[in-house]
């Protein structure tokens, strides 16, 4: 996702990385 490689977008997208962990399981500590 495009989006995800933007530094800004990331936050934006912080949501979606914790709501697919399963993907992210590595950036899983951001929603802590």
């Amino acid at each position: 996702n495009p989006n995800l490689i933007s530094t800004a977008s990331v936050f934006s997208s912080w949501k979606v990385i914790c709501t697919q962990s399963e993907e992210y399981n590595s950036r899983e500590a951001l929603c802590n």
